[in-house]
C-alpha cells in the first residue's frame, strides 16, 4: 500500500509541483496551503509523513508539525528558506528551500522506512 504525504505550502505553484512529483513516485498526495487547514486535514485522514513549509500565512508551522506528530505518531519534514531556521535545533528534520528534489526523496525514503518493515 503506498504511503500517504500531507504537503503544507502556502505558494500554490510549489504546492502543485511537490504534489505531481511525489505522485509520479507512487505517494498519495493531500495538501494544504494554510496550517489550520492541514490539521483539518491531518484529523480526517491521518498521513505516513507530513512535509510543512516554516512559514505558512495562518500559524507557525512548526506548531502543525509538532500537533501533527502528536496525534498521529507520523514522520514529518520542514521546509525552510530561513538561514537562521537551518542553524536551529527545531526538533524535526529540516529540507532547505530551494529544494532539491533527488535530496527531498531521500529524506522522505529515510523517514518512511522503519513503517516499510
Amino acid at each position: 500500500m503506498p504511503f500517504r504525504i500531507l504537503v503544507v505550502e502556502d505558494e500554490p505553484n510549489a504546492r502543485s509541483a511537490l504534489r505531481d512529483l511525489l505522485e509520479v513516485e507512487g505517494y498519495i498526495v493531500d495538501t494544504a496551503s494554510r496550517g489550520r487547514e492541514a490539521i483539518e486535514r491531518q484529523r480526517a485522514t491521518p498521513p505516513d509523513l507530513l512535509l510543512t513549509d516554516l512559514g505558512l500565512p495562518d500559524m507557525d508551522g512548526l506548531d502543525v508539525a509538532r500537533t501533527t506528530r502528536d496525534e498521529t505518531g507520523c514522520k514529518v519534514l520542514v521546509m525552510t528558506g530561513s538561514e537562521a531556521a537551518r542553524h536551529q535545533d527545531l526538533g524535526f528534520e529540516l529540507v532547505p528551500k530551494p529544494i532539491v528534489f533527488a535530496r527531498l526523496l531521500t529524506q522522505i525514503e529515510r523517514s518512511l522506512a522503519p513503517r516499510r518493515s
